[in-house]
């Protein structure tokens, strides 16, 4: 999809931008100032205040102006990440004495109060307001003192010429007792200018000495002696405690809720069995196929299984492998013009050589109708027919018998930690705002869905594709087409949770941890799987020659060409082809000196040009695996759009 930002189109963005700028001014006070800020705070032996503001602004004329809004902080950090609310009661504002609408928005860390009636706007002139209300839960009680932190001005759009706070405690406050320190504060720095005055009948007066800029408010910290306003008991504060960090208890509610209902999903469905004692093992275990083994050993699917099955089909006399320029082409062997079907029956006859289930499914799909077929981009859907054939078979034949990846669990655990994680983002955005809610919660979504599928794709293809071939022909543009969309992905992501607090942030990523490691957790072998992953190990411990006290009543057998060959496929299934290899260098070398080397018919390429089983062995791992499926097939031009 291309997006062409035209001229036409920027002109609609500014019209909008315009629109927008226009709507943000209608209670917008930068065109004027305000001559007078006074707060008259009383403090209530119930711990409440009673406040009531005078503001006096001038009203240039310079920009259209509806009214005043007046922002009230109403979150107060406490210790451990917690927060205590402040709330508002019995609001009223007039202005030159008239009553005036109100209306009031909730933010996550405040109020604010729109002052005045969006449709008329104010002429030039002075305009004397006055706001009163009643506020609880801004007192700190601490030992022997209770304290009194207030931004008693807030952060106006405009200037302030003059402001001035008077603070009356309680009746038989004793002065003595009482501090007081006032300060103005800007932009998240702490300025001097504040002159503290105690007067008569505990009345307490700040008076700012100069001038208030735009977003600059008197701040202002009184400690009394306790005794004076009612505490709340024990119980009374940590009710108050959790109702104010609701989100913040829920939010670890969530986390170890999480982690218990998969712990003990893990107890009872995911804990492997314990191995038993290994042994080396020389024969294939089971009489499984290469695929089935790698399947089970991995217990998932991945482009070397396809790769190996190849290999397995070329030992077995069914197809050749040609490589040239960084593409396969595979060849069917039509010994007397027999169909693929009849070959694949006369293979039956003889057990050593029968053709598996899966390896007759990607048969089917590459060289069930023609006789050749090459890996290239042409052919991706055939490619991936192949695939689909190899995991139906695969799983048919392995989950639920040797291993089972239990992912239905782990969904329930994503569908409980998701629910969880809504509510949080439902109460992280006031009701008044269903727009910026949608949005959280589209994030929150996304985050915990999204971005462990992405994060297990994206390292899935690492391993499987890119970490083996990443100079491989088109593997550069495909690198970077992921690349792409995950970087998309993480902006999205950012976009949408752009509102969320750090709490819900955190919050999503340790749930999004604990989802990634009990998605590894989770899967388990049976014991029938325990005991072949057991025979699996020995068998490894064979092909990789780690058997040195290796005994058996015929002792190990013999290290022929023939025997490299046959159990090959193996080797590269278990991921010790090298190993296995290299025990056979020296005897390869002499046969192919004496001209009586008749193994790997069914290869050709430059990886066997010099008759190198080691070099060979890379060259099915690193080169053959990662180009045999739909994603990193060879292409002469990388070219691919978003």
């Amino acid at each position: 999809m291309r997006f062409i930002f035209t001229p036409g189109l920027s002109r609609v963005f500014c019209l909008l931008l315009l629109v927008a700028v226009a709507a943000g001014a209608a209670y917008a006070q930068s065109s004027g100032h305000i001559q007078l800020f006074q707060s008259d705070i009383q403090v209530n032996s119930d711990a409440s205040l009673s406040v009531r503001e005078t503001i006096v602004y001038q009203h240039s004329g310079k920009d259209p102006v509806s009214g005043l809004y007046r922002f009230f902080t109403t979150s107060f950090p406490l210790a451990c990440g917690l927060r205590r609310l402040a709330r508002f009661q019995q609001l009223e504002v007039s202005r030159d004495s008239l009553p005036i609408s109100v209306r009031r928005f909730p933010k996550s860390d405040g109020l604010i109060v729109e002052m005045g009636n969006e449709d008329e706007q104010l002429s030039p002139g002075f305009y004397t307001y006055a706001i009163t209300y009643r506020t609880s839960g801004q007192i700190e009680n601490t030992p022997g003192f209770d304290e009194l932190y207030l931004n008693a001005t807030g952060g106006w759009d405009c200037p302030v010429d003059h402001a001035v706070v008077n603070i009356r405690l309680p009746a038989g406050v004793p002065a003595t007792q009482v501090t007081a320190d006032g300060y103005t504060r800007r932009l998240g720095r702490q300025l001097s200018g504040v002159n503290t005055f105690h007067l008569a009948g505990g009345t307490i007066a700040f008076i700012a000495d100069h001038p208030l800029q735009a977003q600059e408010g008197v701040h202002f910290l009184v400690r009394f002696p306790q005794g004076f306003t009612k505490r709340l008991t024990a119980s009374e504060e940590a009710a108050r405690v959790f109702a104010d960090n609701f989100t913040s208890f829920f939010g670890l509610i969530t986390i170890v809720g999480l982690a218990l209902c998969y712990l003990v999903l893990w107890i009872f469905v995911g804990r492997d069995p314990k191995p038993g004692t290994l042994q080396p093992v020389l024969t294939p275990p089971g009489g499984l196929s290469p695929a089935v083994l790698r399947y089970v050993w991995k217990m998932r699917y991945d482009p070397q299984t396809m790769a190996v099955a190849l290999v397995s089909l070329g030992v077995k006399g069914i197809l050749t492998v040609k490589e040239k320029e960084d593409r396969y082409v595979l060849h069917r062997k039509s010994t007397d013009n027999k169909s693929l079907r009849e070959m694949i029956n006369a293979a039956k006859a003889d057990p050593a050589m029968a053709i598996a289930t899966e390896e007759t499914g990607l048969l089917s799909a590459m060289l069930l109708h023609s006789s050749e077929f090459t890996f290239d981009y042409a052919h991706a859907t055939r490619i991936e027919e192949g695939a689909t054939n190899m995991k139906e078979a695969l799983k048919h034949r392995a989950e639920q018998v040797y291993f089972r990846n239990n992912y239905q669990y782990l969904a329930v655990g994503m569908g409980l930690s998701l629910f969880c994680l809504l509510l949080i983002a439902f109460f992280e955005i006031p009701t008044e705002y269903p727009g910026e809610q949608f949005r959280l919660v589209l994030g929150v979504a996304g985050a915990v869905i999204g971005t462990p599928l992405i994060s297990l794709t994206v390292v899935r293809l690492w391993r499987d594709l890119f970490s083996h071939a990443v100079g491989r022909i088109g593997n550069v543009g495909l690198m970077a087409k992921y690349l792409f969309w995950v970087i998309a992905f993480l902006f999205a992501e950012w976009f949408l949770l752009a509102k969320a607090s750090g709490l819900l942030f955190w919050t999503i990523v340790i749930v999004i941890a604990q989802h990634l490691l009990f998605a590894q957790l989770l899967k388990a072998p049976t014991r029938r799987g325990r005991k072949l992953l057991d025979d699996i190990e020995g068998f490894r411990m064979y092909l990789s020659g780690e058997h040195p006290n290796l005994v058996s009543q015929c002792g190990p057998p013999p290290k022929t060409p023939e025997l490299f060959e046959r159990y090959l496929p193996y080797a590269l299934a278990l991921d010790v082809e090298e190993q296995w290899a290299g025990q056979f260098t020296e005897e390869i070398a002499r046969e192919n000196r004496s001209g009586k080397l008749e193994i790997l018919d069914w290869y050709t390429g430059p990886a066997w040009a010099n008759h190198n089983p080691c070099k060979l062995a890379i060259s099915l791992r690193e080169e053959m695996a990662p180009s045999m499926t739909s994603l990193t097939v060879p292409v002469d031009a990388v070219t691919w759009e978003t």
